[in-house]
């Protein structure tokens, strides 16, 4: 069987392979396995070794450049944890057309498309007409930027102010969800009865896809927005309920059942 020797600055590894192509297969498989340094802002970046068949005796018989292109890891969300950013090419975060929002002209006769996170305000390239820097080579580079980098915008919602209960409606109290009252809106609902001394009235918050028209006992309402954050903990507190009420109905008849 063949050997090779797979070389790059300062380093040296010889290996077998029954054929070049399966040579140039390995060699591959040995850059993607190296360590990098990421950049910063992390962002494609090409790696090359030199790959050479070598004969009896070690003399070197042919030998050819390998070359990879590798991708950043994509940076965690601090907002969205494990669930991974919630990337979107809307205008209003990313720019350019409004027909054609988030792409752009590039290099080498090619397009950038640009997205952005609407949880963290990262914001994420994707440049078909990138350059290699060493070559001037036409590469495509993928760039994540951090969070911040974009205003995410607020999502929106609407306030409630009821008197009595609200049982049934999909909406929360915002403060044991965990979600801030802005000061406009805490004002608005102090004028509609909102107080300490009012337990009776509560104010409540839904996301725009879950607010219902005519809540029982709405003495008025206000479109606004929360952030990112807030509207992730409308949901979970939404779906805690949820999950409580189905479980209470399945005691309850678990328990006739059992009668």
């Amino acid at each position: 069987m063949p050997t090779y020797a797979f070389t790059q600055p300062g380093f040296r590894e010889d290996f077998e392979a029954d054929t070049d192509a399966d040579a140039e297969r390995i060699a591959t498989d040995m850059l993607r396995s190296g360590e990098y340094e990421p950049g910063d802002p992390p962002s494609t970046f090409r790696v090359e070794a030199h790959v050479t068949r070598l004969g009896p005796g070690g003399f070197e018989e042919d030998g050819w450049s390998v070359q990879l292109d590798i991708d950043p890891d994509e940076p965690p969300c601090p907002v969205r944890k494990d669930a991974g950013h919630d990337w979107t090419g809307e205008h209003r975060m990313t720019g350019g057309l409004v027909e054609n929002p988030g792409v752009f002209s590039s290099g080498h006769g090619q397009i950038r498309t640009v997205e952005a996170c609407l949880a963290c305000g990262a914001r994420k390239t994707d440049d078909l007409g990138g350059t290699e820097p060493a070559s001037g080579d036409c590469m495509r580079v993928l760039t994540y930027e951090p969070p911040g980098t974009v205003d995410p915008p607020g999502m929106p919602v609407y306030w409630s102010v009821v008197e009595g209960g609200w049982g049934g409606a999909n909406a929360v109290e915002p403060e044991p969800a965990g979600v801030g009252v802005p000061d406009d809106v805490a004002a608005w609902a102090a004028s509609h009865g909102l107080h300490p001394d009012n337990p009776n009235v509560y104010l409540l918050v839904a996301t725009e896809d879950e607010a219902q028209n005519d809540l029982p006992g709405e003495i008025d309402w206000m479109k606004g927005t929360v952030s990112y954050a807030g509207d992730m903990a409308i949901r979970a507190a939404l779906a805690a309920a949820d999950a409580a009420d189905a479980e209470h109905r399945q005691h309850l008849s678990d328990t006739y059942e059992g009668t």
